[in-house]
């Protein structure tokens, strides 16, 4: 492996899987310190051109113009039905767009998008190889590391971006050439962050309501449905876009019919995305999984479930087992 980033990682004793997650083989129990994550499960796909901005105006749900190099947003592609084919992460580098995503589904976008660009003067780049992604969680900051403050602020130094997260916990997102981000995460070990797995990141995206997508549910939900109103991922104003009558629909005419919730189990394996969820009271099924992490028998997920005046409270998976789920 010649990327100098994963000979970074694998000289720290870090494992990298089939499905890009990162292992470190010494564990870390602490959790209260400063860390730092790989995040090989997402990855980066850049929008270059004359006609970038009007393109993606016209692909995305939010709005393109409102994402400059010093604010970042949440958005989606969806196709003509408007169901979400990927959520992202989007963020502007002097004239291009940098769009964080999950590196499943970077290629499938990519195809999906480039039967758009006609004759427009549009460029996408996959990143994977050029750009690497690595998360900080701060507790207490003991050096003289600038960071952007508001939420989805970004802030560039030294050709390093920090994009902030508002969440439960104090994240950041940066982004780097592979030469700087072993820079960077050096400094940073250096100064007590310790080097975290992979899922422990996708544990925290879950209780801060990120709904990351796989190939397994694109396609498969509504932006409403995966909460990206409520993190400003739609705008209702900006126009026209691939499936926005049908995500325009679904706002004018009142709630969705489902929402995106958390929940917790008791599991040793993570249950497959879309495993159906049902309520014991009628046998009826009334959602489904979208992603899950386990940790310790623990299974956090996020879940998409029928919205009614009486929500069900005997949840269970709809497994062998017939798991018990708990809404949070």
């Amino acid at each position: 492996m010649t990327n100098p980033w994963h000979s970074q990682l694998l000289a720290l004793n870090a494992e990298i899987s089939e499905t890009h997650h990162i292992v470190f083989k010494s564990t870390h129990t602490e959790k209260s310190g400063n860390a730092v994550y790989p995040l090989t499960q997402v990855s980066i796909l850049q929008v270059s051109g004359l006609d970038a901005a009007t393109f993606l105006q016209g692909q995305v749900t939010c709005n393109i113009h409102d994402i400059t190099e010093t604010q970042a947003g949440f958005g989606a592609f969806c196709n003509a039905k408007g169901r979400v084919l990927s959520s992202f992460i989007v963020l502007r580098n002097a004239k291009n767009f940098l769009i964080i995503l999950p590196a499943e589904l970077i290629t499938p976008i990519r195809h999906h998008l480039q039967k758009y660009i006609l004759r427009a003067d549009v460029k996408l780049t996959d990143c994977a190889t050029e750009l690497c992604i690595t998360g900080l969680q701060v507790h207490s900051l003991a050096h003289s590391l600038a960071l952007p403050e508001g939420h989805l602020q970004c802030l560039t130094r030294d050709s390093l971006t920090l994009i902030r997260l508002e969440g439960k916990a104090t994240r950041y997102i940066a982004i780097a050439d592979t030469s700087h981000t072993t820079t960077f995460w050096s400094e940073l070990t250096q100064h007590q962050f310790m080097p975290h797995d992979t899922s422990d990141w996708e544990l925290l995206d879950i209780y801060d309501g990120i709904p990351w997508l796989s190939p397994q549910t694109s396609g498969e939900y509504t932006p409403q449905m995966l909460n990206l109103d409520k993190l400003g991922g739609i705008s209702f104003n900006k126009g026209c876009y691939t499936g926005q009558e049908i995500v325009a629909r679904t706002h004018y005419l009142g709630q969705a019919k489902r929402a995106m919730f958390i929940a917790q189990t008791e599991l040793n394996q993570s249950p497959p995305p879309n495993a159906a969820i049902i309520d014991t009271a009628n046998g009826q099924i009334v959602g489904s999984i979208l992603c899950a992490s386990v940790q310790l028998h623990l299974a956090t997920l996020l879940v998409i479930l029928s919205v009614s005046i009486d929500q069900p409270k005997n949840l269970v998976i709809d497994n062998q087992e017939h798991t018990p789920l708990t809404i949070l």
